[in-house]
């Protein structure tokens, strides 16, 4: 049985590579061997499907590691796993950039009373600057007997400073 090409799962992340017409233990030796945070051959090996124990499966599972197909398939495990990596310390360099370098007066309009709008309308990028929102009412009561509510919104933005530290250690 050829051609089996489910992608295989990193950390719950998805990452799709062709199987080189791996049969289907063989595919699955691959992934659980680039699965373990300590690869052991013959655990992979045995945890495939494979028969064998002790010293036949240590040999076979060096065999399944040394077929041109099975590495090749690693290689491509590693390559997908190692792209993933730089995406995501992309990912993370642009959020530190966002906060780092997110102007307060961005908000004045938005969260001005007489034009207050749901966090749905801002724009996600500056929404991800955003630490906390307070919303106070204070009740105010008159020597007439009269109440007035007054609304006081507070929001403080994501630690600028941190962010510029984090993106300092990381450029050098």
């Amino acid at each position: 049985m050829y051609e089996h090409d489910r992608p295989f799962l990193l950390n719950g992340s998805v990452i799709p590579v062709t199987s080189n017409k791996l049969t289907i233990k063989q595919k699955r030796f691959a992934d659980i061997y680039y699965g373990m945070p300590e690869p052991n051959q013959r655990k992979a090996y045995i945890e495939a499907g494979y028969k064998g124990q002790g010293a036949t499966a240590d040999v076979n599972a060096c065999r399944l590691l040394k077929n041109a197909k099975v590495r090749a398939y690693l290689q491509e495990l590693r390559d997908a796993a190692t792209e993933k990596t730089l995406i995501d310390g992309i990912k993370i360099i642009n959020e530190y950039a966002l906060v780092a370098f997110s102007d307060i007066a961005d908000y004045k309009t938005f969260f001005d009373a007489d034009t207050a709008k749901t966090l749905n309308e801002m724009d996600p990028e500056k929404r991800r600057a955003i630490e906390s929102i307070k919303i106070r009412t204070t009740t105010t009561t008159h020597k007439d007997g009269s109440e007035t509510n007054t609304k006081t919104l507070e929001f403080k933005l994501c630690s600028k400073l941190s962010a510029l530290d984090s993106l300092g250690k990381h450029f050098g």
